[in-house]
């Protein structure tokens, strides 16, 4: 696994206030403890409290962006600089004032996903997806670094 060496950082915040209704870009959010993002539809007790993707993934869908929807359904809480790769499970890191855990590491592809369906190939979203718990509440802004909690 490839091991942050240097800071990421925010790149842009989004949540869902209502479910299956479009994201909304945010410069700021406040991540709640055992929550996820406050006001985020998606919120509540859980491992999947919030979700992070990586500039570089996200680069990658958007390619792929006529025949699959991954890019068009997801849209990740946190889109950080660089890869998502190297947020590994387990790992605590601080973002802004929060501080978050990996817990899970996949996305399921969505049902009736053209490039799964036709073309019997499966998108990166699946094993780029990050998603984490918060272990401490905190605001985060765009432009704050992502980085390794030393434990």
């Amino acid at each position: 696994m490839v091991k942050i060496k240097i800071m990421e950082k925010i790149h842009s915040i989004h949540i869902k206030p209502v479910k299956k209704q479009p994201a909304e870009k945010r410069d700021s959010i406040d991540l709640i403890k055992d929550f996820g993002p406050e006001g985020d539809a998606f919120g509540g007790p859980g491992d999947r409290q919030l979700t992070l993707l990586g500039l570089d993934e996200i680069e990658a869908l958007e390619n792929d962006k006529e025949l699959g929807f991954c890019i068009k359904k997801f849209i990740p809480n946190i889109a950080i600089s660089g890869s998502s790769l190297q947020l590994e499970k387990g790992k605590k890191y601080s973002l802004g004032e929060a501080e978050i855990q990996i817990s899970n590491i996949s996305k399921k592809c969505y049902d009736g996903c053209p490039l799964k369906d036709i073309e019997k190939r499966i998108c990166l979203l699946p094993k780029t997806a990050r998603f984490a718990s918060i272990e401490k509440t905190g605001l985060v802004r765009v432009g704050d670094s992502l980085k390794p909690v030393n434990s």
